[in-house]
């Protein structure tokens, strides 16, 4: 008996130190490259990985801009969106991306940093549980699909930032009605 027990408790921890890594190693920045088209699943079309892997924070930077389809499977869990470069991108599809990063934190939603005016079209978007920053210091980020947050996800909204929305008014309080008040525009 005392052997078999030293035999499973260093394979249950070389066990759980291997699922534990392959968690963390799956999450990577992964950037738009456009090469095959304008749809998020056709190979070639970011640097890490074709199509991006759930847990993925992408960036859209230089390469490849114009309209794109989000064509990945519906609810697709990503840490949140970065435009960095110097072209202007619009996100359509009739797939939900679901912004879910570390709950508890605030995290990024969808930071714009270029001097571009970037449009969130006809792609819906989640939020899971958690605050997420809107922020578009430098330019214009239209919101002009829907913006749903789950049970416990919170939407902000960068004061200094220029943000247009189609989908989303202010209650008298400045309060995004929308979204059952949760965030401010």
């Amino acid at each position: 008996m005392k052997k078999t027990s030293v035999l499973l408790t260093p394979t249950l921890l070389v066990l759980f130190a291997l699922l534990g890594a392959t968690q963390l190693a799956s999450a990577a920045n992964d950037t738009w490259l456009g090469a095959n088209g304008a749809n998020w699943g056709s190979a070639g079309n970011w640097g890490t990985a074709n199509p991006p892997n759930p847990g993925d924070s992408l960036i859209f930077g230089s390469s490849g801009g114009g309209a794109l389809v989000n064509n990945l499977a519906d609810g697709t869990a990503f840490n949140g969106l970065t435009f960095n470069g110097s072209l202007a991108f619009t996100l359509n599809g009739s797939s939900t991306v679901l912004l879910s990063g570390q709950a508890y934190a605030n995290t990024i939603g969808i930071v714009n940093s270029s001097a571009q005016t970037q449009t969130i079209g006809t792609m819906p978007l989640k939020l899971d549980w958690g605050s997420y920053t809107f922020s578009s210091p430098s330019a214009t980020l239209a919101l002009n699909g829907t913006l749903t947050p789950n049970l416990g996800g919170i939407a902000l909204f960068d004061g200094a930032s220029t943000l247009t929305s189609s989908s989303l008014t202010t209650d008298a309080s400045g309060l995004i009605s929308s979204l059952g008040g949760a965030g401010l525009f």
